[in-house]
């Protein structure tokens, strides 16, 4: 019995981040002082996307020069949101984002092919998906949080 505590204590003593195979999706959790915290995929869905569609928002209208419910429309989500992304008061989280020369190449080449016609927001999510991959990759998250 004091060897499983032994391990646990190791556990909680070394092991900062912890991965999960659950249905082959890699699902990461992140174990801080012996205290098991939110996924991180519900981190992202927090702070990141957020962020990256506010980037996308604002760019739809201050370069393509798009109105809030055109935005809206190609984001799939409703004028108000796109209001609040505008005015900074959802998805304010960017900073680190707009640093980042390949985020920001990523998310105008979205925004381009979005006032284009050339991807619609279910293409753009995906999009949205290899940004947040590059993002985990790089470890961007403790920056962005």
């Amino acid at each position: 019995m004091n060897e499983i505590w032994d391990f646990f204590f190791w556990v909680e003593q070394n092991i900062t981040m912890l991965y999960l195979n659950i249905c082959d999706n890699e699902i990461m959790l992140s174990i801080r002082n012996g205290v098991l915290m939110k996924p991180i995929c519900e981190t992202m869905a927090l702070y990141v996307i957020p962020a990256i569609r506010a980037m996308v928002a604002r760019d739809l209208m201050e370069i393509h020069k798009m109105t809030q419910r055109e935005t809206a429309k190609k984001l799939g989500m409703t004028q108000p949101a796109v209001s609040q992304y505008r005015k900074h008061l959802r998805g304010i989280r960017t900073k680190t984002l707009e640093k980042d020369l390949k985020i920001s190449n990523k998310i105008s080449k979205i925004s381009s092919s979005l006032a284009k016609n050339e991807i619609n927001f279910q293409e753009a999510t995906c999009e949205i998906c290899e940004i947040c991959k590059y993002i985990r990759e790089k470890e961007l998250t403790k920056k962005i949080i």
